[in-house]
């Protein structure tokens, strides 16, 4: 079987200049780029053919366009609650357009309002954590795929997912709505593979709200990333359903953060050591200098 073709797209409409909605900054779908390189280290090389589409500036049609003229098996759409009508309008113009392929929405808005799973524009939603939910997805309606080969024009993810326990989705499954367990959180984030990058994506990322090195003298902004989740309850955001964490804070996840401050109260060594800190250091130091100078600078 040819590799399926899977892409992934955020759809920012303008928010990809400085607004409320990017905080102030210009920055890579690191989510996205996090499920294709999640994907591709545990697949069997060849199996999928990941592509990561970020709209900047780009009106809706032309990215709906962009995205037809690639013919994914997959759309995966990431969706933020002030894009749900926009996303709407674009699954249901690719699948009128490319009637067999999978329209999968993920992020913040099905994480707080799973029944988006079940509206005909989408077939499946993510919930929550994405990258071992997306996967199962994919292998499932590769599955799919593989047994139904010749009619491509029949193709239905109720019929693939039938009878299937999955957890993290919400969808129509065997006709009915089928909200799944909640997934288990990622136990160990340096597990996980590094995102998929382009110095393409990321050759106009900016932190606009950095007071040094000025927007100007910055290059190629990537985001790191060593917890996931946040201590606070604020009423207004989404963090605490996405992550299910508790009232006691329990939604961080900080992974190195959390085993540092436990190796100093068990007397015992981290497991990031003082090497690996110093090497975060030099790095650190080598991005300024090159802010400084607009050349490359060397981790020394």
């Amino acid at each position: 079987m040819d590799p399926i073709d899977i892409v992934l797209v955020e759809p920012l409409g303008d928010d990809f200049s400085p607004s409320l909605f990017t905080k102030g900054n210009s920055l890579e779908p690191v989510s996205l780029e996090w499920l294709a390189a999640y994907v591709q280290a545990n697949a069997p090389q060849g199996r999928y053919d990941i592509t990561v589409v970020q709209q900047r500036g780009e009106s809706d049609q032309q990215l709906v366009d962009a995205i037809c003229d690639l013919h994914p098996a997959v759309v995966g759409l990431s969706m933020r609650t002030h894009y749900y009508g926009r996303c709407k309008e674009m699954a249901m113009q690719i699948k009128q357009r490319l009637p067999s392929t999978l329209i999968v929405v993920g992020g913040h808005h099905p994480s707080i309002a799973h029944e988006v799973g079940f509206e005909p524009q989408f077939d499946v939603a993510v919930i929550g954590e994405g990258e071992v939910t997306f996967f199962e997805v994919m292998e499932i309606w590769r599955e799919y795929l593989c047994s139904r080969l010749g009619a491509e024009s029949h193709l239905s993810w109720d019929e693939a997912v039938s009878q299937r326990e999955v957890a993290g989705i919400s969808c129509i499954r065997d006709g009915r709505e089928y909200l799944g367990p909640r997934r288990a959180r990622i136990g160990d984030l340096d597990s996980l593979p590094l995102p998929v990058r382009s110095e393409g994506m990321l050759r106009d990322c900016r932190q606009w709200n950095l007071v040094y090195p000025i927007p100007e003298r910055q290059r190629c902004v990537a985001q790191v990333s060593w917890s996931r989740g946040c201590n606070g309850r604020c009423t207004f955001c989404t963090s605490p359903v996405l992550w299910e964490g508790d009232d006691d804070g329990s939604t961080v996840h900080s992974g190195p953060v959390d085993d540092f401050a436990k190796a100093i109260r068990q007397g015992r060594p981290p497991q990031t050591g003082l090497e690996q800190a110093l090497l975060v250091q030099r790095i650190s130091d080598a991005i300024y200098r090159s802010a400084s100078t607009g050349t490359a600078a060397p981790v020394v």
